[in-house]
């Protein structure tokens, strides 16, 4: 899920990893993963665009709420 040339790191609350592109500056061009939550018992993830603003993955526009742009890892993904 990581694009090649991205940077990974902890989140800031230290409860997932973010992938950014080089040379990106706060939630610029990231991509954000977390581990399970009782909404998402697999975790889910999240992507930034270049003014990072969290966006709909399926359609790379600014989502309104979180029901549009936290998506659901796959079972097993983080293991």
């Amino acid at each position: 899920m990581k694009p090649p040339g991205y940077m990974s790191v902890s989140s800031k609350n230290g409860r997932g990893t973010v992938h950014q592109a080089p040379g990106s500056i706060g939630d610029a061009n990231t991509i954000q993963i977390f581990p399970p939550t009782t909404e998402y018992p697999d975790g889910y993830w999240r992507q930034f665009d270049s003014k990072g603003n969290p966006i709909d993955p399926s359609t790379g526009k600014q989502g309104i709420g979180p029901e549009n742009h936290l998506v659901p890892l796959p079972p097993g993904f983080l293991k």
